[in-house]
């Protein structure tokens, strides 16, 4: 996790929670406006969601997962919500 990213866990949570989460977390941030030396700011954020499964056996390779989720919402344009899929490789960094 780098200077402007944080992880959100939702333990227990049922499938599809993380996204639903993500999705509001992302409309609430959108409504929001902030004004910085008379220059107004509208913060976006670009959300990658990772359910946990067995294929995922350490935090490293959860966050490297969500990672993947995170770059596939920016490639999208970003202001957007992406779900990692475990069918797809994982590219080496």
């Amino acid at each position: 996790i780098r200077g402007d990213e944080f992880a959100v866990l939702l333990p227990a949570a049922r499938s599809g929670a993380g996204y639903r989460f993500a999705e509001r977390f992302s409309a609430t941030l959108a409504e929001a406006r902030f004004v910085l030396n008379g220059e107004d700011i509208r913060p976006s954020v670009s959300i990658g969601v990772v359910e946990s499964d067995a294929a995922l056996t350490t935090t490293q390779a959860v966050m490297k997962a969500a990672d993947v989720a995170r770059r596939a919402a920016q490639a999208a344009g970003g202001v957007c919500v992406r779900v990692h899929d475990l069918g797809v490789p994982q590219r080496r960094a």
